[in-house]
């Protein structure tokens, strides 16, 4: 008997440390799918794992904890590795540190992913009516005029284009909008409008398929608009909608790189936003909607807004636009 307590701990110190390694190999994981974007690319599995490079933060500080304070001698060489790991993820998520927001914006822009899902439909017309947005922008929602008409939103956002999915054609991506709007002749399959008012800029409405189905589509949807962006470098612009991907995921970091556009919720110190998912019974995990803008555009006052029913929350951000 006098011996049991002492097995005792040494079965729980070895699990602890096997806890230690559990997390240090998720950490250096997620290090090594950002620090090696093109490894994200080699499988599906791969790119859906870097989802979640946020996380690796936590892995190593977990790991740096349980190795710390082990009293194993060959732990404290794992703890310096935890440690370093921990300080490069923190220095990698600086965009998402808070930050103060400008006072400042003259064009608010509201997004939302319905999933081609008619829950919750009330809630987005209350949203709309309370925010006062100047353009919505709704993925994933049935096409009827005659039915939207009813919509809180259609007298205050009585202009706007549609959108189908090639697989769906009565659903799809609409852009509504207080002022009318012009589609531009674009070269790629992205849309490009024009919405006009005391402020002009294009809206690039954005609905990528998702990367658990197969890399090729979401990789086309990315070099499509990468295009877009790139075909109109002078004007004030804004990338708007479900990207289906993190900011840390290869082809949104090519993205932002090549077109120079950045993410409003970083420039309003709400980097850490996550939208996905909404329905379950732990918090968003994800950053999957997003609102990028041209250099020339700063962003305050940036939210997200539950939707009964909905696995994405809404997104509102405040604008300002220089034209």
């Amino acid at each position: 008997r006098a011996g049991h307590p002492s097995a005792a701990r040494r079965v729980g110190a070895g699990g602890a440390v096997g806890l230690g390694c559990a997390r240090l190999a998720a950490g250096v994981t997620a290090a090594m799918l950002h620090a090696l974007p093109a490894t994200q690319l080699v499988h599906r599995y791969a790119v859906m794992a870097a989802a979640f490079i946020p996380y690796g933060l936590f892995a190593f500080a977990g790991a740096a904890i349980i190795f710390g304070f082990s009293s194993k001698r060959w732990a404290r060489p794992l703890a310096v590795v935890a440690v370093a790991g921990l300080l490069l993820q923190a220095w990698w998520a600086r965009p998402y540190w808070p930050a103060t927001a400008p006072a400042v914006g003259s064009v608010t822009v509201l997004t939302m992913n319905l999933r081609c899902d008619t829950r919750g439909m009330d809630d987005l017309a209350g949203l709309v009516g309370h925010l006062q947005p100047d353009v919505a922008v709704v993925q994933g929602i049935y096409w009827d005029r005659e039915e939207l008409r009813g919509d809180a939103w259609s007298q205050l956002l009585p202009y706007g284009t549609f959108h189908p999915m090639s697989h769906l054609p009565e659903c799809g991506t609409a852009v509504f909008s207080r002022t009318p709007l012009r589609q531009v002749r674009a070269s790629s399959r992205q849309p490009v409008i024009e919405v006009t008012g005391a402020t002009p800029f294009l809206l690039l409405p954005v609905d990528m398929p998702t990367p658990s189905k197969g890399l090729a589509p979401w990789l086309e949807d990315f070099q499509d608009l990468t295009e877009a962006v790139n075909a109109h470098p002078d004007a004030p612009l804004v990338a708007v909608g479900d990207f289906n991907a993190v900011r840390e995921h290869a082809p949104m970091r090519a993205l932002l790189e090549e077109t120079g556009l950045r993410d409003a919720a970083e420039l309003a110190g709400r980097g850490w936003s996550p939208t996905f998912p909404s329905d379950a019974w732990y918090p968003p995990l994800l950053v999957l909607d997003h609102v990028l803008v041209s250099a020339d555009a700063v962003a305050s006052d940036v939210q997200t807004h539950p939707i009964s029913g909905q696995s994405h929350l809404a997104v509102s951000v405040r604008l300002g636009l220089v034209a």
